[in-house]
């Protein structure tokens, strides 16, 4: 063999253990959780206009939401249902005023999306209604 194939097979030999070895690397750190990426989702919640999801915390656990009641007319939120989750507990919203709901759940870890419901009643009227949102976030 001459000189130069041999040098360009001991390149391309030492480049491809140098690539193997990085996705090894990579590989053993990934099974460790360095490369978690579950916590770069972000956690967001979307409701119809009226009843404004102003902030949330997903946990394993547990699931808030704090609701803003923009509908003009003071409710009663009779339940949150979300899967994986108990209903919460009632609870009385006043127009442009916000009210903690938390709900007992048995959450897996990693991204989750799902929709929730909320069963409520303007007082005004007192006619049932039930809206559904949705829920993105991480269970850490």
């Amino acid at each position: 063999m001459n000189k130069k194939a041999q040098a360009a097979s001991e390149f391309s030999l030492a480049s491809t253990f140098s690539v193997i070895a990085i996705f090894v690397i990579i590989a053993g750190l990934w099974s460790f959780g360095i490369f978690s990426f579950v916590n770069a989702i972000p956690s967001k919640c979307v409701l119809p206009a009226g009843i404004a999801c102003i902030d949330q915390k997903i946990a394993k656990d547990s699931a808030v939401f704090v609701l803003m009641n923009n509908l003009g007319t003071a409710v009663t939120v009779d339940r949150i249902r979300m899967q994986g989750c108990t209903p919460s507990s009632p609870g009385d919203i006043k127009n442009s005023e916000m009210q903690k709901f938390e709900l007992n759940c048995s959450l897996n870890s990693g991204g989750l999306k799902t929709s929730f419901y909320i069963d409520f009643r303007k007082k005004a009227t007192n006619m049932s209604q039930t809206w559904e949102g949705e829920l993105l976030g991480a269970v850490p």
